[in-house]
């Protein structure tokens, strides 16, 4: 379904482009206006922890919902209005008491993405458009065209002009007027799982949110970070959208700094209200938390409640004829019960929405529960593999019987095993299969879509400027050459989702390690192999060298290797020795001059040797040919039969000595025979069959 409404609206995007284009030159606006920074009353934060619902139920006042009459000149109430708000309303001027309210319709500024461009329109809720008829809608004296695909909206052609919504309504004609305010830009709340469709907001709490600003302002990004993206276009010329992500208890903010130098910052607002209860681990985005039971409101201070006069509760999602009921909190306590009607409907995904005196929308979230689902058990596995690579992940799920679990899409063959109470998936080690989607919930009534994320880290080598398309958990061969000055090859890494890791360091060494940051709304992060050409662990290639990421999150830092540089196997030779029952064997390679016997140094292991045969072994080392070429070679001698004492082992060493000296410079052979230095030939399956 949603496939083919984003075909339908690309289909009529050009048409809409054109109309939007007309309807802008006829009332093109300059917008001089300097932003006012206002700051609303603020709440402290409520409590994020999740506490275990409550078996009983406090009685509460409830309303009837659908199909309620509402007589002529009475205000529609807030059970009654459709669509799905997030924020307050925006005008003063739709303030109205009840009797001067009479019919007029909840009315919405939003936005939606759509073709790569963000469009801005006035929205009217869906259960009101048929109500009444010949709709029409103005922005200043310019009438506004509609959005084919979204039968109650029409596009803005200005941030700042003064919207009039006419209709037919009995025998007469009313209307409403939407002021968007003068503060030179539009604030808008994100929601959906992609973040593509969003809805005005006076100030910001948390979570993600789009401004629409002059193409003359700038991002503040000492109040508000680095971007998370870039800014995009705008169907209003003149205008771009930036992107703001607020966490709770964050630092960062919303602000901007117009071409004139002024300071534009965005009202800041706490959180009143926290929903909780037995939370389930689900990694959902856009639906709201997901509990096992209806959760209950709470708040951190009781004086919260008197600014709430109703909380409306209903079924989310499109379409019309949905439950909802209206009912009041208890100002009481801490902790507000929802209606026991939620309860018996045993699941589904849900709204709340919290009024004030004059019936304006305060705050407004969503949740999902799913009553026999009763837990989510994801495995706690290293992020980080072994050098073996990730290990299959079990996650099981518990829940009643007549409880149905299917995948929401394609996935890679996932083994589903279903023990009684419990199904348990069996995620494989596949980057491909970190983030998986299910449909759960009774085969003939409420379901809700859960989201199963494993936590695993991969990477991969490839171009700095291209995101790869394969990704491995296996450390990687890394070659010199991509650490030269000028290469361009990068280490890629892929984190299981955004903004999970705190603080990453990457090189051969921990204490040597460069850090690097990634953006907020991104989970890839590419490293640059030349910053590493200095390494002086890449330049010594007597051993293998690994290339290792340490990520930090949550206060513990996890270690990985991610690539290695393989030695360069160092080339010997290799001689042999006899001397009567004294068999030697020598091997030499190049090094800086040193002698050893069966582990020790060769003045150390002969020091009891007589005379003679400590003058045979010096005779061989101070040979001016000998020495030059022992002073660019290590000697690592083994030597059997006799002993140390005798003039047997020192005579097979010397011999041994030679005859590798012999391989290593095939001229110092004729040399070194005519000073008595080679001994007789020893086969090297003499040395072995001696060895055993």
């Amino acid at each position: 379904m949603q496939g083919a409404e984003e075909i339908e609206e690309e289909e009529t995007q050009s048409q809409v482009a054109e109309a939007i284009q007309s309807v802008a030159a006829e009332t093109k606006q300059v917008i001089e206006s300097r932003a006012r920074a206002t700051t609303p009353e603020e709440l402290q934060p409520t409590l994020g922890e999740k506490v275990q619902p409550q078996v009983g139920e406090k009685s509460q006042p409830t309303r009837p919902i659908q199909g309620t009459p509402r007589a002529k000149g009475e205000r529609r109430k807030p059970v009654h209005r459709g669509g799905r708000p997030r924020g307050p309303t925006q005008s003063r001027e739709r303030r109205a008491t009840r009797e001067t309210a009479s019919g007029r319709p909840k009315s919405e500024i939003v936005c939606w993405k759509m073709a790569g461009q963000w469009f801005i329109g006035v929205e009217v809720a869906e259960d009101l458009l048929g109500e009444a008829d010949n709709w029409e809608v103005y922005q200043g004296d310019s009438p506004l065209p509609r959005d084919a695909s979204r039968g109650g909206c029409w596009y803005l052609n200005s941030i700042s002009s003064e919207v009039t919504i006419q209709w037919n309504q009995g025998d007469g004609i009313e209307k409403v007027n939407v002021t968007l305010g003068q503060d030179g830009y539009l604030l808008f709340k994100l929601s959906g799982e992609n973040l593509n469709r969003g809805r005005l907001v006076k100030s910001a709490s948390s979570g993600s949110y789009l401004a629409v600003a002059p193409d003359s302002w700038e991002r503040d990004e000492i109040v508000g970070g680095a971007p998370p993206v870039m800014p995009e276009p705008v169907s209003i010329v003149g205008h771009r959208a930036h992107f703001f992500d607020l966490q709770k208890g964050g630092e960062t903010g919303i602000a901007f700094r117009t071409a004139e130098g002024d300071h534009i910052t965005v009202p800041l607002s706490s959180v009143r209200f926290d929903l909780v209860g037995v939370q389930l681990d689900d990694m959902s985005e856009g639906e709201g938390p997901l509990f096992s039971e209806p959760p209950r409101i709470r708040v951190l201070d009781k004086k919260a409640w008197k600014g709430v006069k109703t909380i409306v509760i209903g079924e989310e999602g499109v379409g019309g004829g949905k439950w909802r009921q209206e009912f009041y909190p208890d100002t009481d306590g801490q902790e507000q019960e929802l209606p026991s009607e939620i309860r018996n409907r045993k699941g589904g995904w849900f709204f709340l929405r919290f009024y004030d005196a004059k019936d304006e929308l305060i705050e407004s979230m969503d949740f999902r529960f799913l009553s026999g689902l009763k837990n989510i058990s994801v495995p706690r596995l290293s992020p980080l593999p072994s050098e073996q690579g990730h290990k299959p992940a079990r996650v099981q799920l518990f829940h009643e019987p007549g409880i149905m679990i299917q995948a929401t899409e394609d996935l890679p063959k996932i083994p589903i095993e279903r023990e009684g109470s419990q199904t348990i998936l069996t995620i494989p080690p596949n980057y491909g299969s970190d983030v998986t989607r299910w449909l759960v919930g009774y085969e003939d009534g409420p379901k809700v879509k859960v989201t199963v994320l494993v936590e695993r880290l991969w990477w991969s080598l490839g171009e700095e400027a291209a995101e790869p398309v394969q990704w491995e958990d296996k450390p990687l061969p890394l070659s010199l050459d991509y650490l030269t000055a000028i290469s361009k090859k990068a280490m890629w890494l892929r984190f299981p989702k955004c903004r999970w890791v705190d603080t990453i360091f990457v090189g051969f060494e921990r204490p040597k390690a460069r850090q690097y940051s990634i953006k907020v709304a991104e989970k890839t992060l590419a490293v640059p192999l030349r910053e590493f050409a200095d390494a002086k662990e890449a330049m010594d290639q007597t051993q293998d060298q690994r290339l290792k990421v340490w990520i930090k999150r949550h206060g513990e830092e996890m270690e990985g290797v991610v690539a290695v540089i393989r030695a360069i196997p160092l080339q010997k030779w290799v001689g042999f020795g006899r001397y009567k029952t004294a068999v030697a064997r020598a091997e030499l390679q190049h090094g800086s001059g040193k002698i050893t016997v069966n582990g020790s140094p060769i003045v150390q292991y002969f020091r009891e040797a007589p005379l003679k045969a400590r003058r045979f072994l010096e005779r061989l080392q101070e040979l001016p040919e000998a020495s030059e070429a022992f002073s660019q070679l290590d000697a690592c001698v083994k030597v059997r039969g006799s002993s140390p004492n005798t003039m047997r082992q020192a005579k097979a060493v010397a011999h041994a000595l030679a005859r590798a000296l012999m391989k290593y410079d095939p001229e110092l052979k004729p040399f070194l025979k005519r000073q008595g230095f080679g001994g007789v030939t020893v086969p090297s399956m003499c040395w072995m069959r001696d060895r055993q």
